[in-house]
């Protein structure tokens, strides 16, 4: 009953934009215009450097002592974060219960 004008005016639309699409494939060798699902930009595929054996152990306890710095790094600057509120939270506690 409500919204039912702007539900059916999207339907449609939807009717009319998949009508107006084009086929997957073209139907004539002449119809040379890009799809509407091309991009004209297409993804270059990377190529991935190829590491064997000992390089590789190399490079994965390299990322593994990164790893753990930063979860170190971010242990320590919440406990300290933790420490700071805490002693103002206290000091606060203390300023008004005083006055």
């Amino acid at each position: 009953m409500f919204g039912a004008g702007h539900i059916m005016d999207m339907i449609q639309r939807l009717k009319q934009a998949q009508n107006q699409r084009q086929a997957p494939r073209p139907r004539f060798k002449s119809d040379l215009r890009p799809s509407v699902h091309d991009s004209p930009l297409k993804p270059k595929k990377r190529k991935w450097k190829q590491m064997e054996g000992e390089e590789f152990e190399k490079f994965k306890g390299e990322l593994e002592s990164e790893a753990l710095r930063e979860k170190e790094f971010r242990i320590r600057f919440l406990t300290s974060f933790l420490v700071v509120l805490t002693l103002v939270l206290f000091v606060y506690i203390l300023w008004t219960k005083t006055f």
